[in-house]
């Protein structure tokens, strides 16, 4: 799994789990195919990917 994206996002808690996604992180956004930068019909709100500063 490449978590490169996420492990840059603000939004990412851990434990490959995100505000999106706490229940765990879709592994097409993990594996990276899928850049999160539209929100998903399965995630929580419409959170997207943004680079923590």
């Amino acid at each position: 799994m490449e978590l490169q994206l996420c492990n840059l996002c603000k939004h990412y808690i851990g434990n490959l789990s995100c505000l999106a996604f706490p229940e765990g992180i879709p592994e097409e956004i993990l594996n990276g195919e899928n850049n999160h930068s539209k929100p998903l019909p399965e995630q929580f709100d419409d959170i997207v990917f943004e680079k923590e500063n």
